[in-house]
């Protein structure tokens, strides 16, 4: 397409647009965005001297509303709006999926409908402006002046413009809510207050305490889109420090006390009274390591895939042991800055990213190891008969030891091979929600509610547990369905992008999956049920309260994974049910099947039938008696029945019969003395 098409397809959906400088963000016309249209003779007439223009969009009522978050990025800046939205978002919501792209410069517009006026502001966060009234975005397929094209991440073929919610507003409103600090531009800044203007906006992004990076890179971009003509840059840098020299406005951060920085020896540039401490990474990484206040505090819990607090640090309320939040990065920042003169933003962050991983830790294992020490004493086999009232066999022993040993062994190796998910059934309020709870050690590790198995939203929700229910899943009855939940218990790494994020990323499976039920038969197929271990509890047989004496609860618990633990140590057990026990977990496993009433049908036509060779089409008229031919899918079902439900019949392949032509057939097994000989040879 060429560029004037782009330009009338973005005003059929209601953008009004107008030609802009070619590898340039700078208007071809006097007026700028103020002669922006959605008039299709005046769009061709616009480009018809300029067909390779790029394309501008005016932003707010001109366009119906439309505005933009500009997420601007400049690592040598160290700027990055994309971090600051992830960051803000984390705390407050994510923002809704609409379109948005990603600039030449590699930033990022969000586009949003707004249902009020939304002004054109910049700096509402580091890296973050709003593109309202009076403002406008240079739109893909246009060519930024470092010859990168603007793309679209999530183009308009594909998405609608989101409308804005109340997250979207509460984003857009940061820094307006008191009044102070603002300032506002007009939509045109003309000869003979442009210095006035652009000194005042600087003046209110330097009140509001942000980076001098960021409040250089908006004056700039204002400058660009709203003064006409621009200023020169020497005249704006000019006019940018004597903003800069007043006060800056206080960080809200706590305030603490540190102890004397050591001497720590950074990378330095220049000699002397000249010596300046280099702004790197190497530099931030350094300070990390060796700073006493720092040191071996700040590590990445590796099963949550989030950075921890892990002792003291020179700020904050004294808890030793917990999340990083964003109040943190500004603290460090701020610590950062004033005792080693460190001030990128960025470098610091990623400094922050590589020595955490350096530092990280699994919360599980660590506890695991810190329990004490087991009595000896048989713990494991008791506990599903002791507190939920399943019988105990040796059945429902090596499930609970192998679902445990399974546990263990996803803490400490994670991605290894482990496919089966214990399944409770029984009635509500017996307490098979509070077992597993109890049974993961504790609440941050542990999900009740996981009802997705489908996209990134489910691998999300697995970070940071070690125990998954499934509850809600186990009444899929669509083969689809039941397809896709057997694909998720058996996948050992998990692939997926994290929002916002650049790259995908792979993450082993750490957790382990139980399922919860009331449904005495809810395996549906009956093909796929060795992953599935059910065990029936019984209120009537319950010997302890999971809710009277907690402490005791968790000491009978610790005994028992302390023994788990030293099995798996010094047994190294395969991660599989005994081989002896197959036909007890096959039968189990048939008990809580749903009951399908065509199996009792087709035995009792095969008991009685003389012949002994039957094709699916033959049980399909003569004892089914259904006159319609059967679909794949049906066909298929009679296949799944005599090859796993029928007793005395056995699949022979492809053999041609006088009514059906070619056919899957099923012999009848041979009888000898009341037992059925089988394939092997065994009776």
């Amino acid at each position: 397409m060429q560029m004037v098409e782009w330009a009338l397809y973005y005003a059929q959906m209601g953008m009004a647009v107008f030609p802009v400088q070619r590898k340039g963000k700078a208007p071809i016309f006097r007026g700028g965005f103020k002669n922006a249209t959605t008039d299709p003779d005046s769009i061709r007439e616009a480009w018809k001297d300029h067909p390779y223009a790029n394309i501008g969009v005016a932003t707010g009522k001109v366009s119906g509303g439309i505005f933009v978050i500009d997420l601007d990025v400049d690592e040598d800046k160290g700027m990055n709006g994309y971090d600051t939205l992830r960051d803000w978002e984390r705390d407050n919501g994510e923002l809704p999926e609409t379109i948005n792209s990603i600039t030449g410069r590699g930033g990022y517009h969000y586009f949003f409908h707004a249902d009020r006026t939304i002004k054109s502001r910049t700096g509402i966060l580091d890296g973050i402006d709003i593109r309202g009234d009076g403002g406008y975005v240079v739109v893909p397929p246009s060519l930024h002046r470092n010859g990168n094209r603007y793309e679209w991440e999530q183009s308009p073929e594909d998405f609608a413009i989101a409308e804005a919610n109340e997250t979207v507003y509460k984003l857009i409103s940061i820094g307006r809510a008191d009044g102070e600090n603002t300032f506002s531009i007009g939509a045109v800044v003309g000869e003979g207050i442009r210095n006035d203007t652009m000194f005042k906006l600087a003046c209110s992004l330097q009140a509001k305490g942000l980076s001098d990076e960021t409040i250089i890179e908006a004056v700039k971009k204002e400058n660009q889109l709203k003064c006409i003509p621009p200023l020169d840059d020497e005249e704006l840098k000019r006019t940018i420090e004597s903003a800069l020299s007043k006060e800056k406005g206080r960080l809200s951060v706590v305030s603490y006390t540190p102890k004397a920085p050591q001497y720590i020896t950074l990378n330095m540039t220049g000699e002397g009274d000249k010596a300046k401490v280099v702004q790197s990474i190497e530099n931030a990484c350094t300070v990390l390591r060796e700073d006493e206040n720092l040191h071996n505090k700040i590590r990445l819990n590796c099963l949550s895939y989030n950075v921890f607090v892990c002792g003291k640090l020179p700020w904050g309320e004294g808890i030793e042991y917990r999340e990083w939040t964003d109040t943190d990065d500004s603290n460090l920042l701020c610590y950062i800055e004033r005792q080693y003169g460190l001030k990128n933003k960025d470098n610091t962050l990623k400094a922050l990213d590589i020595v955490s991983s350096e530092n990280a830790f699994n919360p599980i294992t660590q506890h695991l190891d810190g329990l004490p020490k087991w009595d000896g004493q048989a713990h494991i086999e008791n506990l599903l008969p002791d507190y939920l009232g399943v019988e105990k066999t040796r059945y429902s022993g090596e499930v609970m030891k192998l679902f445990m040993i399974g546990a263990i062994s996803r803490a400490c190796e994670p991605g290894c091979k482990f496919d089966y998910m214990i399944v409770l059934v029984g009635e509500q309020g017996i307490g098979k929600s509070t077992f597993l709870r109890r049974l993961a050690m504790s609440d941050a590790w542990y999900d009740d509610n996981f009802n997705t198995v489908e996209g990134d939203k489910a691998v999300e929700r697995l970070r940071g547990m070690w125990f998954v229910e499934l509850a809600e899943l186990l009444a899929a009855k669509r083969q689809k369905e039941v397809e896709s939940i057997k694909a998720f218990l058996t996948s050992t790494i998990d692939t997926y992008r994290p929002p916002y994020g650049r790259r995908t990323v792979q993450r082993p499976r750490r957790c382990v999956f139980a399922g919860t039920t009331n449904n005495e038969h809810f395996l549906t197929d009956v093909t796929g049920n060795r992953r599935y271990l059910p065990l029936r509890t019984n209120r009537r047989r319950v010997k302890k309260s999971l809710f009277d004496d907690e402490g005791a609860v968790r000491a009978d618990i610790e005994q028992a994974w302390a023994e788990a633990l030293h099995i798996y140590k010094t047994e190294h057990p395969r991660l599989i049910m005994p081989k002896d026990l197959y036909d007890d977990v096959k039968a189990v496993q048939e008990s809580f099947l749903e009951e399908d009433p065509r199996v009792g049908i087709i035995q009792s036509y095969l008991d009685g039938l003389t012949a002994d060779r039957v094709c699916v089409m033959q049980i399909w008229e003569d004892a089914l008696k259904i006159e319609v031919k059967p679909k794949r899918k049906e066909s298929n079902e009679i296949h799944d029945i005599m090859r796993n439900s029928i007793v005395g019949w056995t699949d022979i392949g492809r053999k041609k019969t006088v009514k059906y032509g070619t056919q899957i057939c099923y012999e009848r097994e041979k009888q000898i003395e009341g037992f059925y000989e089988t394939d092997d040879g065994e009776f």
